[in-house]
């Protein structure tokens, strides 16, 4: 099937609107308007799509920033937003608000002629929650990892209630004092540090009123180079194998043979996932610590084998392969009952040979 020629944008901001121009609305896409040089992600992105435009677009077949005779002459079908981290959505959703408010865009995707996909590294449920329905995406965005907030964090609820205790308590400005619009992110990049981390990051108060160091450096919202050193590329150690078996109603998986394969495991927990009718990619990923990666890797290994059809839908082969992995191995005691009392043998072998 011949998806035509991809456009590639990157997630931006609306311009600063000036006094000649208030009256007018902004539209997308706007190839006339630059990248600040102190931007950060937008920055970022825009370079990644000049890398790959370069790389694997030969005739057209992938353009950065085409603007809409471009578009209109080249048949482009398919526009990708790019995108690093969406905690609360709000930045996405103002920048597909701009390319609904063109009226050719509109009409294009009206038509079918048009369709919008947005790739981000990573998302938070509270952005899952803000982009639902919007007529722009028929699909889910793709993203290399979901989460990214207090309630994914692998906390039990009384820990979850005494972090945002203490993020409130000791914050010097308690509207930020779980992140822009209380989004309570838990994300932190090397080029950008979100605000909608909780602001006692940034600066806070000790019980008497004195004012600490905040753990990012003033200005602004960047990791310092020594952070970028240290702590660049960390994340927390998923929970162990018996506790992600748990979520998704497999406890007996701890007990039984998967228990002693650990390589087996990741797909049997998403096949178990699968099962208990958790087919929402975002879900899966949450649940399981597992990446977009991981996944869609893992649910093509299981299709391959037989364990699920084309609708994730367990077969008969899969369900068979899960009692079997719950079923507890075998244990034999092989060990020898020692005596210290003299051995004597009762007869020898081959004697009657010599």
């Amino acid at each position: 099937m011949d998806l035509g020629p991809v456009a590639l944008y990157p997630v931006r901001p609306a311009p600063i609107r000036t006094e000649s121009d208030v009256t007018n609305e902004h539209v997308e896409p706007a190839i006339d308007q630059s990248i600040a040089p102190g931007a950060g992600s937008e920055l970022i992105i825009a370079n990644i799509i000049t890398e790959l435009t370069k790389t694997l677009g030969a005739s057209n077949a992938l353009m950065a920033n085409p603007n809409l005779e471009t578009m209109r002459s080249y048949k482009y079908r398919n526009v990708i937003l790019l995108d690093d981290y969406s905690g609360t959505g709000r930045s996405v959703l103002s920048y597909l608000d701009r390319w609904m408010s063109n009226r050719t865009i509109r009409s294009w995707h009206s038509y079918g002629w048009l369709k919008f996909n947005l790739v981000t590294y990573a998302w938070s449920p509270r952005a899952a929650r803000a982009l639902h329905g919007h007529p722009l995406l028929k699909d889910v965005p793709h993203a290399v990892a979901y989460g990214f907030d207090f309630d994914s964090a692998p906390w039990s609820e009384k820990e979850r209630a005494r972090v945002r205790k203490l993020c409130i308590d000791y914050a010097i400005n308690k509207n930020m004092a779980l992140g822009y619009k209380r989004s309570e992110g838990t994300l932190a990049m090397v080029h950008t540090v979100p605000n909608n981390l909780p602001h006692i990051l940034f600066n806070g108060k000790r019980w008497d009123g004195k004012r600490w160091q905040g753990f990012f450096p003033s200005g602004y919202r960047r990791l310092s180079p020594e952070q970028q050193t240290e702590i660049a590329g960390y994340e927390p150690l998923p929970p162990n194998f018996e506790v992600l078996a748990s979520t998704v109603g497999g406890a007996r998986l701890a007990q039984g043979k998967i228990a002693d394969l650990p390589r087996m495991q990741p797909l049997t927990l998403v096949m178990l996932a699968l099962r208990d009718g958790v087919r929402n990619a975002d879900r899966l990923y949450q649940q399981l610590a597992l990446s977009s990666f991981e996944v869609t890797r893992l649910l093509q290994v299981a299709l391959r084998l037989g364990f699920i059809d084309e609708q994730l839908h367990l077969t008969d082969r899969g369900h068979a392969e899960l009692r079997h992995a719950q079923t507890r191995p075998r244990r034999v005691n092989l060990e020898l009952q020692g005596s210290d009392e003299p051995y004597y043998p009762g007869s020898l072998r081959g004697v009657s040979g010599i």
